[in-house]
């Protein structure tokens, strides 16, 4: 396999898949979720050097935050194009090959296997930023889990989502394309 790196003994392969159990649980277990929000929004405050506010208060248990269910919708199935403009543009600094180049490689099937990789996690990513947004309890479900964990299906959808993205983005930048 192209993104295997070199072999592994035993032992580092047995602890190698303790250390994914770990993180696979912890992703989905809600009093870690708060407790880790809680430490990278402190995290965020004193990188800036600005106080921090309260995380959470005790009425924010209780607060209900209505959404119109087109926002919502939009929010939780934008994650594809998230992730391939961020996905895209490392491909790109990295290569030296254009926005552009690197949409064709991906809709032809071109793009090489550490790419397709790359993409399919930022993909997996950041569909999971957006799953406490409907509800906090899809943290629990079978699909919310390390990548590595997922079955062929699930990162199946991944690689779906992003080719779809690829020619959704390549065709509206039609402006872009006719003047290279």
């Amino acid at each position: 396999m192209a993104c295997s790196g070199p072999s592994k003994s035993s032992d580092d392969l047995s602890r190698l898949k303790q250390e994914v159990t770990i993180i696979d649980t912890l992703l989905r277990d809600p009093a870690f979720t708060e407790l880790m929000a809680g430490s990278l929004d402190s995290a965020y405050y004193n990188g800036l050097g600005r106080p921090q506010p309260v995380f959470l208060n005790n009425s924010d248990a209780a607060t209900v935050h209505l959404m119109r269910l087109k926002d919502e919708k939009i929010a939780t199935s934008i994650a594809p194009f998230y992730a391939l403009e961020c996905g895209v543009e490392m491909l790109s600094k990295k290569s030296g090959e254009s926005f552009l180049t690197w949409l064709q490689k991906i809709i032809k099937g071109g793009a090489d296997s550490n790419a397709v990789l790359l993409l399919n996690r930022f993909a997996n990513a950041t569909w999971k930023a957006g799953q406490p947004f409907r509800d906090m309890e899809r943290l629990k479900r079978y699909n919310f889990r390390v990548p590595g964990l997922l079955s062929k299906e699930e990162t199946d959808k991944d690689a779906v989502q992003i080719v779809n993205t690829a020619k959704k983005l390549f065709s509206v930048m039609s402006p872009v394309r006719k003047g290279t």
